[in-house]
């Protein structure tokens, strides 16, 4: 936490969860200082390895570079910039408090030279994730040794208790050591490799022999046991005392290792004994979700329809009726975490009897005069961003039109200078990565927290204004709405500005991309739309089902709860997965298909509060902006319809949807036909 590597609440992960414990274990019963030295290099490995799964680096050829510094800085710590963390860590501590463990010079470099190839290992993966760098099962075999990781942890070992060199050679018994733990954990990660789309012995095995999963899981428990059976046999040979203390030493990391593996949830067995690799649930942990979930959804929706997710510490639910349940009856206190710290106090995360009194104090303003101003606001920044187009050959109506509708418009009405719009833009992005930050990157939460600060300086100026002298603006109608007598504070008016002008923008223009995305998908679509502007409430209700800008929506168990036969205990978090209830085909038949005409009051339903349709939340926590976001999407169909009427897709482009919380494309590169 001191170098803002792990936020607070990784920290307390950390602590409650096994792997630490792995990390000591392996340590063994070395002194605390050098032992210290261990465990925080092992937690950042960890650490480096997850920003790997997350994609944190744009590609493969930036993880090398990263993996470059990250050896330069232990001459060099000025090489670690302040911006990164994870090497500001290893400049500033992991490489001083090594080179303190007096293991030489010699030793030193033998161990820099295990965490670069670890380093590298981890840039090839990512590579082949990426379908850059296909792999063969000649070559795997070096290239799993080197990516366990296992290298740098046998040479820590060996300045464990004290620097006393092994005399006797070690490396067969260390690569022995390495491959106990790899195939341990390609046994063990299975189904969450094949998820990932990284490689395995196992597929691997199963790919170029053209044998059963079965088989290819026999093939590896195979490989396991001769690698256990040459390990053993070392470890016979008669040495001296130093050598001898060395494998002691690691005979228990290896059995710490192996035993963390084998107790792991990540993949099952069928009772019959066979192979199985539907057995594991898919966790939200998983690049794929960022990739593509609907596949993951539809497996969670068939087999695991309430889950534990170990790795995100929360409960999954991905059926309709369950997630419409869970969002109406549980209590919505994770948004304490998620949200508050970068909007305060807001009625998201208010149960009764508080929150009714706040939604009445502001869904007043939501009314008559705010849908008037806003249809206005809307239909002449509409035209302004339109306008901008005219002419242009090829344009990218993501950046160009849909990230700068939503917030043009919402700054308009709440009587925000459009000249700020830079100074919102910034914060708003910073904000909502926040909110979207399940990983705890602590420099997200800090720039979330900065961007915080700023908002709540520059609305304060604003509240106060309003209040002598109120204008034909929403944030003069919140300033000045009543109900029961009460007057909502300062502080409950900046926490609704924020999550709205926030929250609200990055929703509204996810929703505006994909709304565009499917009009070109579907040519006869926006001709109808075109000829019949009736129709575009439907369009816009059936788009936001089948690509839910929100993804997730969280909630808490005070007390035990049970869902779908499954009991959730008290104090749990629980995910309601919105994008896989909106593509539940028990509640929308053939639900990936694009379909305006599902129901006559199929639009009704998801925009209406009192409905049973999800897009926009249900119960109480219902999207109060709902109506707002159609009349935003009615007015961009028109005018791109009108203006653009032959538009289509730049040759040889597709848009690429993306993210867990928030999802859509982030581009949308369209030939205009002018």
């Amino acid at each position: 936490m001191r170098h803002n590597l792990i936020g607070p609440r990784g920290r307390d992960k950390l602590l409650s969860s096994d792997l630490f414990d792995y990390g000591i274990g392996v340590a063994g019963d070395a002194p605390y200082d050098r032992a210290a030295v261990f465990v925080r290099w092992f937690l950042w490995i960890f650490v480096v390895d997850d920003l790997v799964d997350a994609g944190s680096w744009e590609h493969s050829d930036s993880l090398e570079a990263f993996a470059r510094t990250a050896l330069a800085a232990r001459h060099a710590p000025e090489l670690a910039p302040n911006t990164d963390p994870t090497l500001r860590v290893l400049a500033e501590d992991l490489w001083p408090s090594t080179a303190r463990l007096d293991g030489g010079a010699e030793w030193l470099d033998t161990f820099a030279e295990s965490v670069s190839s670890w380093l590298l290992a981890e840039a090839k993966l990512d590579g082949i994730r990426r379908g850059q760098r296909p792999l063969r099962r000649s070559e795997y075999l070096e290239f799993r040794r080197l990516l366990s990781g296992m290298d740098m942890a046998w040479d820590l070992l060996v300045v464990m208790t004290e620097f006393v060199s092994p005399v006797g050679d070690v490396d067969k018994l260390t690569r022995c050591a390495s491959d106990i733990v790899s195939w341990t954990n390609d046994l063990c990660g299975i189904e969450r490799d094949l998820s990932f789309g990284e490689p395995n012995l196992v597929t691997l095995i199963k790919d170029e022999t053209a044998c059963s999963w079965q088989e290819a899981v026999d093939a590896v428990h195979d490989r396991y046991r001769r690698s256990v059976q040459e390990f053993q046999a070392e470890c016979a040979v008669p040495t001296d005392e130093a050598t001898a203390a060395y494998r002691r030493r690691l005979c228990d990391a290896v059995a710490t290792a192996v035993g963390w593996h084998q107790s792991s949830t990540r993949y099952l067995q069928a009772n019959t004994g066979t192979v199985d690799v539907e057995q594991t649930a898919p966790s939200l942990f998983w690049r794929q979700f960022d990739r593509d979930p609907y596949p993951l959804y539809a497996r969670l929706r068939d087999h695991f329809p309430v889950v534990w997710d170990e790795s995100m510490e929360t409960w999954l639910v991905s059926r309709y009726e369950d997630v419409r349940t869970a969002l109406t009856e549980l209590s919505s206190k994770p948004y304490e975490w998620q949200l508050a710290p970068v909007a305060g106090v807001t009625m998201l995360q208010l149960d009764e009897p508080e929150h009714l009194p706040n939604r009445k104090l502001v869904s007043g303003a939501f009314h008559g005069r705010t849908l008037d101003r806003w249809a206005e606001a809307t239909e002449r920044i509409v035209g302004l961003l339109v306008g901008r187009l005219h002419g242009k050959d090829q344009v990218d109506l993501f950046a160009d039109f849909c990230r700068e509708l939503p917030l043009r418009v919402m700054l308009v009405v709440f009587g925000i200078p459009e000249t700020d719009l830079a100074k919102w833009k910034t914060w708003t992005d910073a904000i909502t990565r926040y909110f979207g930050n399940y990983r705890q990157d602590p420099e997200l939460l800090q720039a979330g927290l900065r961007a915080r600060q700023a908002v709540s300086e520059y609305l304060d100026r604003h509240i106060a204004e309003r209040r002598r002298a109120p204008g034909d603006d929403l944030l003069s109608d919140v300033c000045g709405t009543v109900a029961d007598g009460e007057r909502l504070t300062d502080e409950m008016i900046k926490a609704f500005c924020t999550v709205l002008i926030a929250a609200g923008t990055e929703t509204a223009y996810k929703g505006l991309a994909s709304l565009v995305a499917n009009l070109l998908d579907h040519p006869d679509v926006a001709a109808a739309v075109a000829g019949d502007r009736d129709l575009a409430r439907q369009v816009w209700v059936e788009s936001i089902r089948k690509d839910s800008p929100v993804q997730l929506a969280n909630r808490y168990t005070v007390e035990d709860f049970e869902l779908a036969g499954t009991l959730i205990p008290a104090g749990a978090t629980v995910t309601c997965l919105l994008g896989s209830a909106n593509r539940d085909p028990s509640r929308y038949p053939l639900p990936e298909r694009f379909d305006i005409h599902r129901g006559t009051d199929a639009a009704d339903e998801v925009l209406d509060a009192a409905g049973p349709g999800i897009a926009f939340g249900a119960g109480r926590h219902t999207c109060l902006g709902a109506q707002l976001t159609h009349i935003e999407a009615r007015a961009a169909m028109s005018a791109l319809l009108d203006a653009m009427p032959r538009m289509r897709w730049a040759d040889g482009f597709r848009p690429a949807h993306s993210g867990r919380v928030l999802r859509g494309p982030r581009r949308l590169l369209v030939t205009t036909g002018w």
